[in-house]
């Protein structure tokens, strides 16, 4: 039995139809995968933009906090946390004494450190860089 005309037509017609409506499905899916990609970045980019805002504040603060301590005479030291405690110089010169007291009992030295300029804000700001170049890295790899 043969296949007519008007069957064969009917068939052509009706997997035309099937497959123009999986291009159409499929289209329409990666527009939408683009579309979140493209919405996920500009969310990404923004998250990126205000850790940078922050970091920069924190940058402008650190920067007036010694400017201000400096011009008024006052010492950094570092504590055993490793956080900055800006000391006038009467106050520094009662520690180290008190410290060297406290250590000539104990038979060491005195291990009182003066910070660098800005040297542990810098670290701070190129590892938190680091990390926010990292994840855009990622994730432009990932998308």
């Amino acid at each position: 039995m043969a296949i007519s005309e008007e069957e064969e037509k009917r068939i052509r017609q009706k997997i035309r139809e099937e497959l123009e409506n999986q291009e159409r499905e499929r289209l329409e899916a990666l527009r939408k995968l683009q579309q979140f990609k493209e919405e996920h970045e500009k969310k990404e980019n923004e998250i990126d933009e205000k850790k940078l805002d922050e970091l920069r504040r924190i940058e402008i603060i650190e920067q007036e906090k010694q400017a201000f301590y400096k011009e008024r005479g006052y010492i950094p030291v570092k504590d055993k946390a490793g956080n900055t405690k800006w000391m006038s110089r009467e106050e520094y010169e009662q520690k180290k004494h008190k410290i060297r007291v406290k250590h000539r009992k104990k038979g060491s030295d005195l291990n009182l450190i003066e910070s660098g300029n800005q040297s542990g804000l810098k670290k701070i700001f190129l590892i938190i860089l680091v990390v926010v170049l990292f994840s855009i890295f990622l994730t432009l790899v990932i998308f």
